[in-house]
């Protein structure tokens, strides 16, 4: 049976050995389309700069190399054609190591018949073939791999902020509870179907055909993960949208001038102290209307719950720390009994003060506010002392 036409390159300086491979591929079982003969190295390297030839024959000894640096100057620039080598019976272990490190196979000189010939060179180019088909799959499966492995980690990210949105924005909670679902389910059942796909591949035998019927599989699914995924952000897009949320980039100081303004007859009665200190963080990106509600509840509270013996006194500063802008506002006021209000601190119509005048839900609107940009906030409190509350406002300044 004759093969498919060739193009061979013979890279060999010894005329008789020319002579004997030429006479060789002569036979009937050869269907030579192209022989160049080249008598050193580089003559050999410009020819296959034509990207014509599908196989060589290359001679260890040459004029311009000797060894495997011939072999290895043309695996280095031309991997994808496959290489014989040709060697006496003195170089056979530069053979076997040129095998070791790429080469498809070898023949020793005087000991070799034109079957022989025809095997050698038929061979090295189906297993090179095979060898390309399993390095783009191996590819292929390395890629699909780490696509899965970002859609997991998107999914994971995505849940999380699903689930803490449903547990703060309770009249958006039919619409966030179908979104955890939906992120949940339709994104973890196609990683499950590609954690078990990856496990029917065959990597003892990368060229078994079931492994290209099980890449195709994981490109679909991988494709429907995408898709998916594309869909959440959407919807994730359009509930930020429905409740008009337009973050803008903020100068505290600013803000907390208005604050004061607004307040400024309650500052003048009670003798009140407001020292801010927004060196370490001047600017956070996030909803106006948000961040002045929590500065404006936080000063109030402070001034209306003053120690009686002391004029009020409140610190206010910023600093940077792990992604979150976090703002610690301190007073010296009356302090609160965290023993017994500690855990209810934040409950709605919660009024932690006798005498209090409030309805209770100051700090649970502040707290709200802050967990529904994924911020959270903090209280210490001494009876007598003052308290002590530290925010964390999740940093948005380069679009997070």
């Amino acid at each position: 049976m004759k093969s498919s036409k060739l193009n061979i390159l013979l890279i060999e300086d010894n005329p008789d050995d020319q002579e004997l491979i030429q006479e060789y591929l002569c036979d009937g079982d050869f269907n030579v389309n192209i022989l160049s003969i080249r008598q050193n190295l580089q003559s050999g390297i410009e020819r296959l700069k034509k990207k014509d030839i599908d196989i060589v024959l290359l001679d260890l000894s040459l004029p311009d190399s000797f060894g495997l640096d011939g072999f290895k100057e043309i695996s280095a620039n031309y991997p994808e054609i496959p290489v014989v080598i040709l060697t006496g019976l003195s170089n056979s272990e530069s053979a076997l190591e040129a095998i070791r490190v790429g080469a498809q196979d070898y023949l020793v000189k005087g000991d070799y018949d034109p079957a022989l010939l025809f095997k050698t060179i038929n061979y090295a180019i189906e297993r090179n073939k095979m060898i390309t088909s399993l390095f783009k799959a191996n590819l292929q499966l390395k890629e699909a791999r780490s696509t899965a492995l970002q859609l997991v980690n998107v999914c994971n990210i995505a849940r999380e902020e699903v689930e803490a949105t449903q547990s703060d924005l309770q009249r958006q909670k039919e619409g966030l509870e179908h979104f955890a679902y939906v992120s949940t389910h339709d994104l973890r059942a196609p990683v499950v179907n590609l954690q078990s796909l990856l496990k029917f591949i065959d990597r003892k035998n990368y060229a078994n055909e079931q492994n290209a019927v099980i890449i195709n599989k994981m490109d679909i699914t991988v494709e429907q993960m995408s898709e998916t995924l594309h869909d959440l952000i959407e919807v994730v897009a359009v509930t930020k949208e429905a409740e008009q949320r337009k973050p803008e980039v903020l100068k505290l100081e600013s803000i907390l001038n208005k604050v004061i303004l607004n307040i400024e007859q309650l500052v003048k009665l009670q003798n009140a102290k407001i020292i801010c200190d927004f060196s370490k963080a001047d600017q956070i990106r996030y909803v106006p209307g948000h961040i002045k509600s929590i500065f404006q509840n936080l000063v109030t509270n402070a001034i209306k719950y003053k120690d009686p013996k002391r004029d009020p006194v409140i610190n206010i500063e910023s600093t940077k720390s792990n992604g979150y802008t976090c703002i610690k506002v301190q007073d010296n006021g009356c302090g609160i009994d965290m023993d017994k209000h500690g855990k209810k601190i934040f409950t709605m119509f919660k009024q932690l003060h006798i005498d209090s005048k409030g309805k209770g839900l100051g700090l649970y609107i502040v707290k709200s506010q802050i967990e529904a940009l994924g911020g959270k906030i903090e209280v210490e409190s001494k009876i007598g002392k003052g308290t002590l509350f530290t925010i964390h406002l999740k940093d948005q300044l380069n679009g997070n």
